[in-house]
Parts: structure tokens; sequence; C-alpha cells
């Protein structure tokens, strides 16, 4: 594994000395313990290697959190209706249905104002589960010459990335695949053919909706406009569900706690973070002077160390959870204190002795 810090020291007569006289050298990375202030070192020098620090931050790993929401449908307020023809006539029933499930978003940033975004997943159904629908027969009193039933339908909405305007107004072009569902026809001999539907792709249509924010909830209002054609039991159809699908969910908040084993020279440290950003670049940062203030720009936040360090970098799993394991240097009796950050987010901060 790689060492926390490879030291090479310039013979300092005391600790403290050596430890501002360090170079501390982490792959990709060259990062320096910011001396303390001296005629060598003005304020204004130890600004610029700030900036180097915020800059160092960035060179291999991916700044950009974005944030995973599943919204829930509210099917009352969901109202569709559904049109169809077939190679037979038109299709005639009941014709109103409302949405039901969730709709999966991405988005740029974690509350408003959102940016951008892209529709990536979910479970979209109806209610009712079963849609009924019969060709009609020319002739009175006869019966139709064909039933059909679409049964259980489950979809997901996916979409290219589209911006997101400050009062909420998006506009892009949605895909619905469906995952799970059946069509069963009935034909007027007596005939009965069920048709499989998953992997149905729609075809795509141009939609104008909102992402907004109130109540500590986003709010999303999603036109519909889904298309459907295939062919089952010698019938060639096409079938239209159109309509306003309204969704919600609470806005995700994060609390990232960083935790850490004993600082053994020689031996290896391991870093645990949970409750991050889920496949986010994450910095773990680490000061020889304390607590105090170092301002990371490029991130939006402040870390809570005195003229930070950066000791190791990587991007978080699917959970938001990161780990690292680092060799200790010799650098025994010194104390060490040290922090994540992510992209608009810190963890707490921990402090140990190297034994």
């Amino acid at each position: 594994m790689p060492p926390l810090w490879r030291i090479s020291e310039i013979d300092p007569p005391n600790a403290s000395e050596r430890l501002s006289s360090c170079i501390v050298e982490k792959a990709p990375f060259l990062a320096c313990p910011l001396p303390h202030p001296s005629p060598e070192y003005p304020p204004k020098q130890l600004m610029r290697l700030s900036l180097l620090l915020s800059a160092l931050l960035f060179a291999a790993t991916p700044l950009v959190a974005q944030h995973q929401y599943t919204l829930d449908v509210d099917s009352p307020a969901s109202a569709m209706t559904w049109n169809g023809t077939t190679s037979l006539g038109n299709l005639n029933g009941n014709k109103n249905l409302n949405g039901t499930g969730t709709a999966d978003i991405l988005l740029d940033n974690l509350s408003a104002p959102f940016g951008g975004g892209l529709f990536n997943g979910g479970h979209m159904g109806t209610d009712p589960a079963v849609i009924y629908a019969k060709i009609p027969n020319p002739i009175p009193f006869f019966p139709p010459l064909a039933e059909i039933w679409v049964r259980n339908l489950d979809m997901e909405a996916h979409s290219p990335h589209f911006s997101i305007d400050a009062a909420g107004n998006f506009t892009t072009d949605i895909t619905m695949i469906v995952l799970s569902g059946e069509l069963e026809v009935h034909d007027a001999l007596g005939g009965t053919t069920i048709t499989p539907l998953a992997g149905t792709v729609a075809d795509p249509y141009a939609s104008s909706g909102t992402i907004t924010e109130s109540g500590g909830q986003i709010h999303g209002h999603i036109p519909v406009d889904i298309a459907i054609s295939d062919s089952s039991g010698g019938i060639s159809f096409s079938f239209t569900m159109t309509g306003d699908v309204y969704a919600d969910a609470d806005i995700l908040s994060y609390s990232m706690l960083l935790s850490s084993s004993a600082l053994v020279f020689g031996s290896q440290a391991t870093f645990d973070v949970t409750g991050g950003m889920a496949n986010t670049g994450t910095y773990l940062a680490y000061s020889l002077r304390g607590l105090g203030s170092t301002p990371v720009n490029p991130l939006g936040v402040t870390l809570d160390l005195d003229r930070a360090g950066l000791a190791a970098s990587g991007t978080s799993d699917a959970n938001g959870d990161t780990s690292w394991s680092l060799t200790v240097p010799n650098m025994v009796g010194t104390q060490v204190w040290f922090q994540v950050c992510q992209l608009g987010l810190t963890s707490n901060t921990i402090t140990g002795w190297i034994q």
C-alpha cells in the first residue's frame, strides 16, 4: 500500500522544525505541509500554497457529485388517458387511468437550483393495473372482433442530460422502456394470445415539465406521452398514454463520518468514511498543526484544519463509503488531525498520535 507520507528531512534541530521542513509526497499528488509564518514565508506566500493545495485536490478524481433521487408518484394527482388503434379498428373502453410507482432522476445539485439532471430509471405503472379494451364488431349484437387486456405494466424512464432553469423548468426527450407486463388478446374465433411486453421500447417523446423544491421536498411535474406499437394474435396495434405525472421525494441529507485505526509507525492505518455522496471524488486531508480553517474553493467547503495537506484521495462507492490503507511514517510522538471532504460536504475531524 502507498505510504501515508514519505519524508525527506533537512536535519532539523528539533521536532517542530522537522515537521515544518519535511517534504510530503503522495502519488499522484505532491502536497507539502504549509510552513509556520516567517520572513521566508509571509502571508502572501501561504495564500499561494493554499491555492496550490486546492489545485492538487482535483488532479485525479472526479468532482461532479450528482444526486440520485427516486420520486414517488402521486397517483391521485397523476391523471392520464389511453387511446389505441389496431389493424381491425379502434379500441374502445374506459380510457381514464392514473400513474403509479416511481421515477428515478439524477440531479446535478442536491437542492434547488438543481442546474440539470436526467431520468435514469424507476418503476412506473398504472391504476388500474389491468387496462381492458375491445374492438367493436361492425355488425350489431355480434361479439367484439377482439378483446385486449394490458396487464401489470412496469416501465422506467430514460433521457439525456437536460438543463433545469432557476424556476425549475426543463425540456427533454424521454424514452420509456417496459420492464414487465403482458398483452392478452382474445379474438372473435375464441383464440387467445398472450405476448410479454418486457423489453418493449416506447417511442421517444418531448416533455416540458418542472423540477422544484419546497417544504424539504423535490416536486416533479413530468408530462407523459407514451406510445407503444406491437402485434399479437395476428393483430397489430398502437397504444398511447398521455397525461401528467406528479412525483415527490424528500431532499437528501448526508452525514459523512470519518474513523481510523491506531497510527503505529510502520504499520497500515485504515481510514474509513461512511455516509458520503455516492460515486464522488473524496479527499482525506490532514494537519500537523491542529484545528483551524483551510478553504477549498473548488469544492465549496472550508476544512476545520489549520493549513491542511492532502493525504489520500479516491472515489466513493455506490453507498457513499470510501476507505484507505496507508503506511504510517516515522514520526513517533507526532499528533495528526484528519478530515474528509467531498463537493460541498465535510466530515467530522479526528486526531491521533503516531506511536
